[in-house]
């Protein structure tokens, strides 16, 4: 069924381009889409795309990167409320973390060492980003098999266009919370360049729930630095190339499982090396993403038999990857994007071999786009070292009719993807508070199956409404089951086919320039009526007041509406709701801001066994020269 509606999605684009094709393409605010390979205008694009801009990111001090990402429809981060440094998911639409890629300025940034392979996003200092984009739905043949659900793209910012500009960026909050950070940037002639420090530290709270609440649970502390730094050179018109360097060091304490508090420590250590040549000519490009992603973890637990003991758990990871992608203009509306695309990530337990796996996927895409009709296809060949060789390909189609200062955008997609069980899933051993292996060298690799159908209304630039629908089905499945007491565990494939639909719903209203509303609905449902979407809510809703009463003072209300969530079968989480309130001042060069969360100090679980932030607070200063 979900087929027959892509496909007729389809025909209706190409039968409207068809006797439409006199049409002009309305330009909007924010409609470059940066994360694609190649550069595409949102307004042109076949997928569902959500992009917070700038504005929208200063607007937002206070809360970090995954605090934003869980406002947008479609998208559940599961432990964003819990306490730094503990694990963090990203679902979208129901799927599971390592099912979504995480991009920064156009580099695949993972965790070789973790399960999913993911990248803690609550690391990066939103002083440091540009724009945030989500990609929904499959996209492994352009981006490889970790894009079977979507893309989180990050766009660091610009270098300033003077010599020298220094922003100072300071704020405090709750639980003893403090974080500093320096960002110093400026471009001459052919160099520009950025360099950011970041320092974040608190006192935390028990990540354990105490559910007697005279247990005298330990609070989970957490301290961690973070550079980064990037250069670029103009050597001609035709030549360029760019240098990124991070580097994050943590320490934090955390619990060793539900309702447990042992007194548990993590030391890590992540350091991310990438370059970037490229080379273009009038109808087209070739450049090249060339990165190394290192990753170190010290576990450091009370022993399980003996209280006076400590049990040291280290594990190592690393990953080369190289990306090598060219484009060329064939005509005024055919373009191609292609190339190669290889991976080698390594993972080594302390006092084991380590375990590692090769791919090298040549892909192609071709876009076609004549007035308003725009058409993507493309394929990728995945060749696993583990698992042979698997296909994948997408079709985005999408048509856009105007009426005058309005728009309709009519989209769909269709796409397949192909995911390898990560290292962690495949060799983990023994470790903590886990006894027995986690891991399980029998996985077979997951398949899947997207697609979605959808339009986009925009009424004279005031008012903005998107409905989309859709459909995901996997095959062998990844997931983790553990032993009812939590003690144990492993990886294993989910016997059969498993399916999940929904619908998004997404609008905005400017009352007035200095007035604006937003909100957003989301339901996600499995098909298979003996299915648990673990750790997704059925329904999802928000809504965000924004005004700016007199020049320069910002104020902006939000409200989250997360519905009953599957732990398991047995374990439904309650439904909650979250209000927060942020307001901010310009002088000048400075700004102040101050904002409260869970201003009604809602009393909810996002992760069965663990503890959620209560009413929480944030001050902070921002200095520009």
């Amino acid at each position: 069924m979900k087929k027959y509606l892509f496909i007729m999605a389809t025909v209706c684009c190409v039968a409207i381009g068809k006797s439409q094709d006199s049409l002009k393409v309305v330009q909007l605010d924010d409609v470059v889409l940066t994360g694609n390979k190649i550069e595409t205008l949102v307004e042109k694009s076949g997928k569902t795309i959500f992009k917070l801009n700038q504005k929208t990111i200063e607007a937002n001090r206070g809360k970090d990167v995954t605090d934003l990402l869980n406002e947008i429809p479609g998208v559940q981060i599961d432990g964003n409320f819990g306490t730094l440094g503990t694990n963090i998911n990203y679902r979208i639409r129901g799927a599971q973390s390592e099912q979504t890629l995480i991009l920064i300025d156009g580099i695949p940034y993972n965790d070789p060492s973790g399960v999913a392979q993911t990248f803690d996003l609550r690391l990066l200092d939103l002083d440091q980003v540009e724009s945030i984009e989500v990609l929904k739905g499959g996209l492994s043949s352009l981006y490889g098999t970790g894009a079977a659900a979507g893309v989180i793209s990050i766009k660091l910012k610009e270098a300033a266009k003077e010599t020298f500009k220094t922003t100072l960026n300071t704020e405090y909050g709750s639980f003893n919370t403090f974080m500093s950070n320096v960002n110093v940037s400026g471009s001459s002639d052919k160099l520009n360049y950025m360099f950011s420090g970041s320092y974040k530290s608190s006192d935390g709270f028990s990540a354990a729930l105490d559910t007697i609440g005279n247990q005298g649970f330990d609070d989970d502390d957490f301290e961690s630095f973070n550079f980064l730094g990037r250069l670029g050179y103009q050597f001609n018109d035709q030549f360029s190339i760019g240098l990124l360097v991070t580097s994050d060091a943590i320490e934090s304490g955390f619990d060793a499982g539900a309702f447990r508090d042992n007194d548990s420590e993590l030391e890590q250590t992540l350091l991310k090396f990438a370059i970037s040549p490229k080379y273009q000519w009038n109808s087209g490009s070739v450049r090249a993403n060339f990165s190394y992603h290192t990753n170190e973890r010290i576990f450091n637990s009370p022993n399980r038999n003996d209280s006076n003991e400590r049990d040291i758990s280290e594990f190592n990871g690393n990953a080369l990857q190289a990306d090598i992608i060219v484009d060329q203009v064939l005509t005024n509306a055919i373009k191609l994007i292609g190339g190669i695309n290889f991976q080698r990530p390594v993972w080594k337990p302390e006092d084991a071999d380590s375990e590692n796996f090769t791919m090298i996927d040549p892909y192609l895409s071709i876009i076609h786009d004549y007035e308003n009709f725009n058409f993507q296809l493309g394929g990728r060949l995945n060749n696993h070292s583990l698992y042979g060789t698997n296909f994948v390909w997408n079709v985005n189609p999408s048509y856009r009719l105007e009426f005058g200062s309005n728009q309709l955008k009519v989209l769909g997609s269709y796409a397949t993807a192909f995911l390898s069980p990560s290292l962690n899933q495949l060799f983990a051993g023994d470790f903590g508070f886990l006894m027995g292996d986690a891991g399980n060298p029998d996985l077979e690799p997951q398949e899947s199956e997207s697609a979605e159908a959808g339009f986009e209304w925009i009424f004279k630039e005031k008012f903005q409404f998107s409905a989309v629908y859709f459909y995901r089905k996997d095959e062998n499945l990844i997931d983790f089951v553990s032993s009812p007491d939590f003690t144990s565990g492993s990886y294993v494939n989910l016997e059969g086919e498993t399916a999940v639909d929904g619908i998004e719903l997404n609008a905005r209203y400017a009352f007035l320039p200095q007035l604006t509303l937003t909100g957003n609905y989301t339901y996600t449902g499995a098909i298979n009526d003996d299915m648990i979407l673990r750790r997704v809510p059925d329904n999802k809703f928000g809504f965000t007041f924004s005004a700016i009463p007199v020049e320069k003072l910002l104020v902006k209300l939000t409200h989250l509406y997360v519905g009953e969530v599957p732990e398991n079968e047995e374990i439904t989480l309650d439904a909650y709701n979250l209000f927060d309130g942020f307001v901010s001042y310009t002088f000048k060069q400075l700004t102040v801001s101050g904002s409260i969360n869970n201003i009604f100090d809602a009393d909810y679980v996002d992760r069965f066994g663990f503890a959620s932030v209560g009413r929480n607070f944030n001050i902070g200063l921002r200095y520009e020269f």
